[in-house]
């Protein structure tokens, strides 16, 4: 009976045993999956690659592992991609700062899903649209900016790239929203974009051409009527400056370019531009703004202002220019220009005498004007008058 007995038990024993290893294996399969099977990671060296894009370099240790891993899947258009376990608010940030940096990331959706697991999460893209349809809006993209740089010349240094960067980019581009206009496509070959399609149009192009920039978000307008804008940080001879496009361009019937916003200091926008993200660049330079450097800010419109005006206005007009703009050094001197010049009527000499240095027909009898009293800018169209 105890042989019975030790043999029931030893039988029974083998069948607890062999539920028990059953049992355990399962679990060990599940907790491997969950706990022990990390996602890929990539090596601190390669990290680097992502360094000059400004918002990689604002994230955490384990977001930047989060961003690498996706960009170096995601333009094959995978449905999921196995990152590190990161948070809601980690992944929120990983994907704008994706989206931020590389202006070419236009199909993705703005919604997105990450399915949280024990030990890595899983982020699960969402395309606005095909593979194939982003590879034939790209090589039109590629075209249209290969246009852009056939139009600059070798020896252009950055700033004389970034001039006609914002020139050409005004010139094929109009302010109109669309199903594309907030992106590089819209921009460059819809030629309809919102102030985003441009800063993101400037971004491609100024980094292409080995400029370093990156985009600007925050607030515009007037003190009581703001919304939501973007622009650029531009850095020439390593220095940064706020480009705003959008606000250059007004749509001006001959497709000229006015350069209010080229280039200027955060002081200069403090009273229509409010930066969130990120809240200061450390723009204080003046060396490359537009009117400093083309040799057209006036501090004094006296001596030899009226001379130094036309002899810019005539370099203008033998260049082809149909548009001439001038800044001042406060809103009092603007004021003291246009009563010179304008209200004075010394316009129509300053004419008169670039005609005679240019040799061009030109119609010197009236005058179509414009004054930016918030950048202290003073602009002639002289398009009629050539015409």
């Amino acid at each position: 009976m105890k042989r019975i007995r030790a043999a029931v038990l030893a039988v029974l024993l083998l069948l607890v045993a062999a539920v028990f290893i059953y049992y355990e294996g399962a679990t060990l399969r599940t907790v491997f999956a969950d706990t022990f099977m990390q996602p890929a990671t990539v090596a601190a060296r390669e990290l680097t690659a992502y360094e000059q894009n400004y918002y990689f370099s604002q994230l955490t240790d384990i977001q930047k592992q989060a961003y690498a891993l996706i960009y170096q899947e995601i333009f094959d258009f995978p449905e999921e991609i196995k990152v590190p376990s990161i948070t809601e608010e980690d992944f929120n940030a990983v994907h704008a700062a994706l989206v931020y940096d590389d202006p070419a990331l236009f199909f993705l959706d703005s919604v997105c899903t990450m399915v949280f697991h024990w030990n890595y999460c899983v982020y699960r893209p969402a395309y606005v649209c095909t593979k194939e349809t982003y590879s034939a809006m790209m090589a039109a993209v590629q075209t249209a900016r290969t246009e852009i740089y056939a139009s600059i010349p070798d020896a252009a240094d950055d700033y004389e790239k970034e001039k006609a960067v914002h020139d050409r980019l005004i010139a094929r581009c109009r302010y109109e929203d669309g199903d594309w206009s907030s992106g590089i496509y819209g921009a460059l070959v819809e030629g309809k974009a919102v102030c985003s399609g441009y800063a993101r149009a400037a971004q491609f192009l100024l980094g292409g051409l080995g400029i370093r920039n990156y985009l600007v978000t925050g607030q515009a307008g007037s003190e009581d009527d703001r919304e939501n804008h973007m622009w650029n940080t531009v850095f020439i001879d390593g220095n940064p400056y706020y480009l705003d496009v959008t606000w250059d361009d007004g749509d001006y019937e001959n497709g000229s370019a006015g350069y209010a916003y080229f280039n200027v200091t955060e002081g200069a926008l403090a009273g229509t531009h409010v930066p969130e993200n990120p809240e200061s660049s450390g723009c204080e330079y003046l060396d490359a703004n537009y009117f400093v450097r083309e040799g057209l800010y006036f501090s004094s419109c006296g001596g030899a202002y009226v001379s130094a005006f036309t002899q810019k206005l005539s370099e203008r007009l033998a260049a082809g220019d149909t548009t001439f703009d001038t800044a001042y050094a406060s809103a009092e001197l603007l004021e003291e220009a246009v009563a010179l010049l304008i209200d004075g009527q010394g316009i129509y000499d300053i004419l008169r005498d670039a005609r005679e240095q240019t040799g061009l027909y030109m119609q010197t009898d009236y005058i179509n004007y414009s004054v930016d009293e918030q950048r202290c800018v003073l602009r002639l169209d002289l398009t009629e008058n050539l015409s």
